[in-house]
């Protein structure tokens, strides 16, 4: 036997498109009945579809009772991605570290360029180019050469050589501690100021600093001094850093 839609549940599906949730819940009561349960009268079934339809293209003019919290939360604003903020600020923070650091380096090595050609007067600029050996036995010239390799992030190099220069110094009694300190800085693998040294000279300076004595970085070091010599000095000498000393030298001399 079929039945009657009730005037009551046809109404209340006509005010589905109002914001009241007690009437929409009762409206989609009404329509879930089914088609074995449900049959409403001739002109009536179009208009409860046309609501049906309305729901499926409008859903946000119902809203749910948590957005509804949410934006009374907001105070009517959308929510912020917090995650989203706090990296972009994270970035900013990083880039302005980065450029301050950057300025700082830069306007370092502007003074040492300066204090550089202060003290340049007792040295013969010109000599340096005349072969390495001249430049590392200049006291202004090596210092030159070791701010130009920290601007190449290389200065490592030179401050083994430094290092093994000084170690050849020392007294007998303190060579075994000297050693062991040079070799975990420079020479193991993965030390903090690792030079680059092939596996043959590595393995030769293992051995020796198992028994050190003042020739335990004679090898490591000459290595160390013909790669500057062939890779870094080059350079050195076309860097501004040089040629800045060099103008003055001659500025000076004549």
């Amino acid at each position: 036997m079929l039945h009657r839609c009730h005037p009551t549940g046809y109404n209340s599906a006509l005010r589905m498109r109002e914001p009241n949730r007690r009437y929409t819940q009762k409206a989609r009561r009404t329509l879930s009945m089914g088609d074995d349960h449900l049959l409403c009268v001739p002109g009536e079934a179009n208009s409860i579809d046309a609501v049906r339809e309305e729901e499926d293209e409008h859903p946000s003019e119902l809203p749910s009772e948590q957005n509804s919290v949410n934006n009374r939360q907001m105070g009517g604003r959308k929510p912020r991605n917090i995650a989203r903020d706090l990296k972009d600020k994270m970035r900013f923070l990083r880039r302005r570290h980065t450029d301050s650091s950057l300025r700082d380096t830069a306007d370092k090595l502007d003074c040492d360029k300066s204090t550089l050609v202060q003290n340049s007067g007792e040295s013969d600029v010109r000599k340096w180019s005349d072969c390495f050996e001249n430049l590392l036995h200049d006291k202004t010239g090596l210092e030159a050469f070791r701010k130009f390799l920290q601007t190449e992030f290389s200065d490592e190099n030179i401050e083994f050589w430094l290092a093994c220069e000084e170690y050849k110094t020392l007294d007998t009694s303190v060579l075994e501690s000297r050693a062991q300190q040079i070799f975990e800085d420079y020479v193991t693998i993965q030390a903090p100021r690792e030079v680059n040294l092939d596996s043959r000279t590595r393995l030769e300076t293992t051995a020796n600093v198992n028994h050190p004595d003042e020739n335990t970085f004679d090898h490591a070091q000459k290595r160390i001094e013909a790669l500057m010599e062939k890779d870094s000095y080059p350079r050195f000498l076309r860097s501004d850093i040089y040629q800045k000393l060099l103008k003055e030298f001659i500025k000076k001399s004549k």
